[in-house]
């Protein structure tokens, strides 16, 4: 039989170098990392898979069981149900946990999902499993979607017409194409938003926030920003006409090209100092040309400058 030379042959084993010795001891360590890897793999497995089990339970139990819903179908590469082009008309939803959920063509017509959430699902030590909704050219018409957490999400041809969206936090989501003509959206969080493409007309952003917000080249004809927070937006190539910016802070807002083709109501509105063109510096956009070129602007000045572009 063969001995092992650290208990059988102590000579031997003596005569090891240290090199050797830290070769040995690095091999030993490497095979208990790769031990404890495989471990915590599949522990990260079963409470993905608690997970899963867990949010089917709650799909069943909620009232979106009486719509149709494919709960138990998920997919293979990213484990996310799928509820593509479900039906969730008039369903109430307030409060409910829809992250995760492949959503993309689903109707909410008429629904209330007010405090719902689509982005945080995850909440089993941080596993890496995907977690914000997929909701391109989803049907929000006329749904409550009050104080609804939205940020991150990929809401692109979405349609918000009529709905309700105070206070909701739509943050960095991808609005491309999307529609909220009439939309009250009352404390509405668009910062960071790429708005390009969409539809704004005859909404309602009364103290919104789209601060660094991408408004270029939007018909915002009939939409009010009562005491909106615009600073360093992108208003070049907007259309204004019957507007009401009373009270909105349009500081560091980009204005190149703005057209004024009708009424627009400036009383109060807040600016320290505006650019004249921009630039795009790692996707954002970034105003040039400022005016006044140092310091703010003196009392009334602003809104004598926004008269030149009627």
């Amino acid at each position: 039989m063969i001995k092992n030379d650290r208990q059988g042959n102590p000579a031997k084993a003596a005569k090891m170098t240290k090199a050797q010795r830290e070769q040995a001891q690095k091999r030993k360590h490497q095979k208990r990392q790769q031990q404890l890897s495989h471990q915590q793999t599949k522990r990260q497995q079963r409470k993905r898979d608690d997970a899963q089990a867990a949010f089917a339970a709650r799909l069943n139990r909620s009232s979106m069981s009486d719509f149709p819903l494919v709960a138990d179908k998920v997919s293979p590469a990213t484990r996310r149900p799928d509820a593509t082009s479900g039906n969730f008309q008039n369903a109430d939803l307030a409060g409910a946990n829809l992250s995760g959920l492949r959503l993309n063509g689903a109707n909410f017509r008429g629904a209330n999902l007010a405090g719902a959430w689509f982005n945080d699902f995850c909440c089993y030590d941080n596993l890496p499993w995907e977690t914000i909704a997929s909701l391109t050219a989803v049907t929000f018409v006329d749904a409550n979607l009050c104080g609804v957490d939205l940020s991150a999400v990929d809401l692109t041809d979405a349609d918000f017409a009529r709905a309700d969206l105070t206070d909701a936090d739509l943050s960095e989501a991808d609005l491309r194409g999307a529609t909220f003509s009439a939309a009250t959206c009352v404390g509405t969080n668009f910062r960071d938003v790429n708005l390009s493409n969409t539809d704004l007309g005859l909404a309602n952003c009364d103290r919104a926030t789209f601060t660094h917000a991408n408004l270029g080249g939007l018909d915002l004809s009939g939409t009010t920003f009562r005491g909106a927070n615009l600073q360093y937006a992108n208003l070049s190539g907007v259309e204004l006409w019957e507007n009401d910016f009373t009270g909105a802070d349009l500081t560091g807002a980009c204005l190149k090209g703005l057209h004024i083709t009708g009424p627009v109501q400036w009383d109060r509105v807040k600016c320290e100092y505006c650019y004249r063109n921009f630039d795009v510096v790692n996707g954002r956009i970034v105003g040039t040309d400022r005016l006044p070129a140092t310091g703010s602007f003196k009392p009334g000045e602003f809104v004598q400058f926004l008269e030149t572009f009627q």
